[in-house]
């Protein structure tokens, strides 16, 4: 219908390349009623894929619904209606696959007689709602309002954070729900963090492959209503210990804002964030990425974190992804508006770190293994910084010099001092 929004999907293969042609189909080819353009969550399961999005039903408010995709992209029948509330918008967030199970549907339900609250709903591969889960579950018996965040999938079920307005309005609270719709925490939610000032943004991860499971979560912390911060709290997922309150960045007059959080493949922790340390006043804004490493240990790097990133003009929003298996290397990326004049222009630049076995590692300045520490080996180095060549293994190990896990002109001072030396 003309001025209402319909969701439609397209099939890429590996390459990248369009399967069936240009014609998007509709989600719902059968429906006249709008769909809301930014409430859907995609997933992909060893029993198809499957999509879960809210539609206006009767003219009236938007509820949940699936629909059910084949490795080719056809539909296996007309989509499936999961709630019926008539009185609420209800507005999917997340779909999770639990193996064996069915999926878990994450959804914010608003309305003038209730408020915001976040919902659950769990349902077999056919679509049918498990036991326990009724016409879907609030994750807090405690009656505030409340904004979905963000969830995981963990060894225990669902771990979900959400923005809560008991308190001053900007607290962050979570919840552990098995499949069985069964809370795993306080009923009234796990207070993560709850105290004077904003705690807000956060970001959340999930590890498995420390000896007890836990989630991660980093978030903007505006302690003493001045500045923003970087604090994280680690929950294990098998008995709910929680950590006391990590600071990762704090620094004099400036923000950290915008955390991620990644879990690398030997347990330990990738945090990066957008930061103001540099900022001179001279160039608006000039925010810069920064990255901190946690582990069981504590923080790997220097305190505050090491800069990946401090080009003029501002580089926002970081995230994370897995660059290397083999190498335990990693990409963070980043909107970057270095190229900005008289209008912003926003480009993606990327950076990659190496994670190194720290009990083989020999920080000698040797880089080229030939017996000597001479300008060959700082060359070496250059070129690694500016992208002409990558420095792994030992080569890594050697230019690394303050072994904070990343090459820059630290690195070359030191190396240039032993030279010299």
């Amino acid at each position: 219908v003309s001025g209402e929004v319909k969701l439609k999907y397209q099939v890429l293969d590996q390459n990248l390349n369009l399967v069936g042609g240009e014609s998007s189909p509709l989600v719902n080819p059968n429906s006249d009623s709008p769909q809301f353009y930014n409430s859907f969550s995609l997933v992909k399961t060893d029993n198809g894929t499957f999509l879960a999005y809210s539609e206006q039903v009767y003219f009236a408010a938007f509820n949940v619904f699936l629909q059910k995709f084949d490795d080719n992209g056809n539909v296996f029948s007309n989509p499936i209606t999961l709630t019926s509330n008539f009185s609420a918008d209800e507005n999917v967030r997340k779909i999770h696959d639990i193996p064996g199970y069915g999926l878990v549907i994450v959804y914010d339900s608003e309305s003038w007689l209730t408020g915001r609250k976040v919902k659950m709903m769990a349902v077999d591969y056919d679509g049918n709602v498990l036991d326990g889960w009724n016409d879907g579950i609030n994750i807090s018996d405690f009656d505030s309002n409340q904004d979905y965040l963000q969830s995981v999938t963990t060894n225990n079920g669902i771990f979900i954070i959400w923005n809560d307005g008991r308190g001053d309005g900007d607290d962050i609270y979570g919840q552990l729900i098995d499949i069985n719709g069964n809370f795993l925490g306080e009923s009234d939610g796990i207070a993560i963090a709850a105290y004077d000032s904003y705690q807000q943004n956060p970001s959340l991860a999930y590890n498995d492959k420390l000896s007890q499971n836990e989630v991660l979560i980093c978030w903007e912390d505006y302690i003493s209503n001045s500045y923003y911060n970087i604090s994280c709290k680690s929950i294990s997922t098998d008995t709910l210990y929680e950590s006391s309150v990590i600071e990762i960045a704090n620094t004099v007059n400036s923000n950290q804002i915008s955390p991620f959080v990644y879990t690398a493949l030997d347990g330990s922790y990738l945090i990066t964030w957008q930061d103001s340390r540099n900022y001179a006043g001279t160039v608006a804004p000039n925010d810069d990425v920064y990255l901190q490493r946690l582990t069981s240990s504590g923080a790997s790097f220097e305190q505050n974190g090491i800069p990946v990133c401090n080009a003029d003009f501002s580089q926002n929003n970081p995230q994370i992804e897995l660059y290397d298996e083999n190498s335990n290397s990693y990409l963070i990326y980043w909107n970057d508006l270095r190229s900005s004049g008289k209008a912003d222009l926003v480009n993606i630049y990327g950076q990659s770190i190496t994670i190194l076995d720290d009990s083989s590692c020999v920080a000698g300045g040797d880089v080229n293994a030939d017996g000597v520490v001479n300008v060959v080996d700082v060359i070496s180095s250059v070129n690694h910084i500016i992208g002409n060549t990558v420095l792994e293994g030992d080569s890594f190990c050697s230019s690394d010099l303050n072994s904070d896990g990343i090459i820059n002109v630290t690195d070359i001072i030191s190396l240039i001092n032993i030279i010299l030396s």
